[in-house]
């Protein structure tokens, strides 16, 4: 798996990334046999870690224009592992207010 991974034969996806899961991109929808519709993009990338929310901003990912699914290269993902766990100085810091659901 990690020949495949360094060969980029695997993409990171949103959720996949979140959850450390590889998903395999053979270029069609397991649920439907489609091809899917990728294109290359720039994104806002959050994460969560350790109570601490994270963004990163114009991240590159293929996006799958039907579903908003976002895919990340091996490449991408150690990056923006490093930018985490370096804890450089951002580049601006955002206030976000917190709500609690209730019905």
């Amino acid at each position: 798996m990690r020949r495949k991974i360094e060969a980029d034969q695997f993409e990171f996806s949103k959720h996949a990334t979140d959850q450390s899961l590889i998903r395999h991109i053979s270029g069609l929808n397991p649920m439907n046999e489609r091809e899917e519709n990728l294109v290359e993009r720039r994104v806002t990338y959050t994460l969560e870690h350790e109570g601490k929310f994270y963004i990163m901003e114009n991240v590159p990912a293929r996006v799958n224009e039907e579903t908003g699914e976002q895919f990340f290269s091996p490449v991408t993902v150690e990056q923006l592992q490093k930018m985490i766990l370096k804890r450089g100085k951002p580049r601006r810091v955002l206030e976000t207010p917190v709500y609690e659901y209730a019905e």
